[in-house]
């Protein structure tokens, strides 16, 4: 498959963004990218295009695109839809490299629309300038400020800087999933709203970020593409890459798929072709958006395990009897803890839970230091892929918690294959406290087990696929 990196980099990491359509009331769709470039310290060129202004933020405004100095790299398009096409191609000839057509009303409406779209293709190809669109909220690189985007803006929270790329045919799940992630502070790195896929679909993007050195993780949000094997190649690159790919795939039902040629005029195909796809390549299948970006995050820390086997570390009976159900039926292996390893647990608390799922009891509260101790004895004996530990609120209490962290540090340089998961309430102190130790975290015990799900399916079939390097790491 051809290189994704230099035809869609102009988009995707813009040194220089002109903005089509900037107004100067930055609350509105058109301002919105404007003030997001700026309050994200984006440290490119903005260009301003509006003939109605000299100035907007304090930058100069050009009456047109082609009166814009210096090369641009990236246009975002916010112009009524009867400006568009003729803006589209004063952008061809002005020689920018890549177009965000953020306006709607075309192949999804039908018709003219349809026709309209079909010749900004032309255009996009007569030029080498890549369009994304139409009918999108856009994109972001969080990395450098580049917001080409209207949906975020610093309001909705701040997200770290991270290693999971978002790829989306809906563009109103840009700001939802980075408020998501600022809320628990997970770390992204970009957004691509493919909109209506006229020429930049969702396999172009899983392609670049399958070979860009800034991603480990790749999250999708599809509808449908219309070139499956150009989606096949892509899949096969990041699995080669060993990029994990986790898919919230919708449209699956004769509704659905209506429902998408109205969203953004995708046909979508039978669904055994995909599935078909996605399991030859290692596709993680979600059920939602929070699960998406949940086992994203999960595999985001580095770590994959070679298989499903779980040890899980509990204070809580009332959890272990939860997850003595759950998980199995989730598909994940619970190895019964052998009786040598049950007698040491014993004898550091002799009314414990030993079989696993093990409730160590609410006695941690009293000794934090035995958290790491369990950890060691119940690992030792290699039965396990990955651990889950729950601690119900002890993620409020620092004192506790950094004792706990300290002892399961001590496990993770013995056991530096092994991940570890926990479920806990945290405050925006100890969650940092959590993933400075690579661990992910959840509020809700059963989103961690179904993150430990994908994760050990994830990780088995890399293992499966890269003999050489069993237990890969991203």
């Amino acid at each position: 498959m051809k290189s994704q990196i230099e035809t869609l980099r102009p988009l995707i990491d813009p040194k220089s963004i002109a903005i089509i359509g900037a107004t100067s009331d930055l609350t509105k769709i058109g301002g919105r990218p404007l003030k997001a470039t700026i309050d994200f310290n984006y440290q490119g060129s903005i260009y301003p295009v509006n003939p109605k202004y000299k100035e907007i933020a304090g930058l100069t405004c050009y009456p047109s695109i082609s009166e814009v100095p210096g090369e641009i790299d990236l246009a975002l398009i916010i112009v009524p839809g009867s400006k568009v096409l003729s803006t589209v191609k004063e952008c061809g000839e002005r020689g920018v490299r890549s177009v965000i057509v953020m306006s709607s009303g075309f192949a999804e409406v039908g018709g003219e629309g349809a026709e309209i779209e079909a010749e900004m293709v032309r255009i996009g190809k007569e030029h080498q300038m890549r369009i994304c669109g139409p009918n999108t909220v856009g994109m972001f690189n969080l990395l450098t400020g580049a917001i080409g985007n209207f949906g975020v803006a610093p309001h909705l929270g701040s997200v770290p800087k991270g290693r999971i790329a978002i790829v989306s045919q809906s563009g109103a799940l840009c700001a939802f999933i980075y408020t998501l992630a600022a809320q628990r502070q997970i770390g992204l790195n970009y957004f691509v709203g493919t909109g209506n896929q006229s020429d930049v679909d969702v396999a172009d993007c899983i392609a670049y970020f399958a070979e860009d050195p800034n991603t480990d993780v790749i999250a999708c949000y599809i509808e449908g593409i219309e070139d499956t094997e150009k989606l096949r190649q892509s899949l096969e690159l990041a699995r080669n890459n060993m990029k994990p790919v986790v898919v919230f795939k919708v449209a699956r039902g004769e509704n659905g798929k209506k429902a998408s040629l109205s969203h953004t005029a995708t046909r979508v195909g039978p669904n055994s072709d995909y599935d078909s796809i996605f399991k030859k390549n290692g596709v993680y299948q979600v059920d939602s958006i929070q699960e998406m970006l949940d086992v994203s995050y999960a595999c985001s820390n580095g770590i994959l395990p070679i298989g499903k086997r779980v040890a899980v570390l509990s204070i809580s009976g009332a959890i272990a009897v939860m997850y003595a159900d759950q998980l199995p039926e989730l598909g994940l292996i619970v190895p019964q803890t052998d009786s040598d390893v049950k007698k040491q647990l014993l004898e550091l608390i002799p009314y414990a839970s030993a079989n696993n799922p093990i409730d160590m009891t609410a006695q941690l509260v009293n000794q934090p230091h035995l958290m790491g101790e369990f950890m060691k004895i119940v690992l030792g004996n290699g039965s396990y892929d990955m651990v889950l530990t729950y601690i119900s609120d002890l993620g409020y209490n620092k004192t506790i918690l950094e004792q706990f962290l300290k002892g399961i540090e001590e496990v993770q340089v013995s056991h530096p294959n092994i991940p570890v998961l926990m479920s806990t309430v945290v405050t925006p102190e100890t969650v940092k406290m959590i993933h400075d130790r690579k661990i992910a975290v959840y509020n809700d015990p059963l989103s961690m087990a179904k993150a430990a799900k994908g994760l050990g399916e994830i990780g088995e079939h890399f293992a499966s696929v890269n003999t050489e390097q069993p237990n890969p790491i991203i």
